[in-house]
């Protein structure tokens, strides 16, 4: 989030595999090119490697999962249980 409270991007990737060695140079490589200041919040989908890894290279930083994939693939997996009734209300 920016100095106007809105979300930005700071930019692409594409990498072969999702492998920790893999984020390992990408989050090195992007706190390199912040000059090795670390990022308050990192948001990311539900990549199991990917959480390990921002543990590893961001230690501290607060990890945000993006809710869209959530609820997407919660559409795809679970869609029989979204339908019971109560099943998405919030506790």
């Amino acid at each position: 989030m920016n100095h106007h409270f809105k979300n930005f991007k700071s930019g692409y990737v594409f990498i072969m595999n999702e492998r920790i060695q893999s984020f390992k140079w990408l989050f090195r490589t992007l706190l390199n090119s912040m000059g090795g200041k670390f990022p308050s919040t990192v948001m990311t989908n539900q990549a199991f490697y990917m959480a390990v890894t921002i543990e590893l290279v961001f230690s501290g930083v607060q990890h945000k999962l993006y809710g869209f994939q959530i609820i997407e693939n919660s559409r795809k997996h679970i869609g029989a249980l979204r339908e019971k009734e109560g099943f998405m209300e919030i506790v």
